[in-house]
C-alpha cells in the first residue's frame, strides 16, 4: 500500500559527501517516489536519503534515514526537475534533530 506523503526530503548518491534536496509524493514500506531538481540519477544508482515524518506523536515530525536504489525516474510534475522512484532497503530512525543533515532541507 502506498502513502500520499509531501514532506522534505535529502538525498545523496552513496559515498558522496553533498545532499540534494527534494520532496516525497507517496511512501510506501518498499520504496519512496520523489521529486527533485535535475539532474536524474540514472536506475540502479545507490542512494541514501533522508525523510522527514509527519508530525504523529512527536512535535516537529521525526526524521528517518533509507539506503535503498534508484528503479525509476520520470517527468515531474513541476518544470526543471525529475521524479524518481527507489526502494527502501534498510532504514534507521534518526530522532527530531538529527546531526549531518542539511538544516535547510525542512524550508
Amino acid at each position: 500500500m502506498r502513502y500520499e506523503l509531501s514532506a522534505p526530503l535529502a538525498y545523496r548518491r552513496v559515498g558522496e559527501a553533498e545532499w540534494r534536496k527534494g520532496r516525497t509524493g507517496n511512501v510506501s514500506r518498499s520504496g519512496v517516489l520523489f521529486e527533485a531538481a535535475l539532474p536524474v540519477l540514472p536506475a540502479e544508482t545507490r542512494i541514501e536519503f533522508v525523510l522527514k515524518l509527519p508530525d504523529v506523536e512527536v512535535h516537529g515530525g521525526a526524521w528517518v534515514q533509507c539506503q535503498g536504489h534508484v528503479v525509476r525516474h520520470g517527468a515531474a510534475r513541476t518544470e526543471g526537475g525529475c521524479a524518481m522512484a527507489a526502494t527502501i532497503d534498510a532504514y534507521h530512525l534518526l530522532g527530531i534533530a538529527p546531526d549531518g543533515i542539511p538544516r535547510d532541507v525542512d524550508s
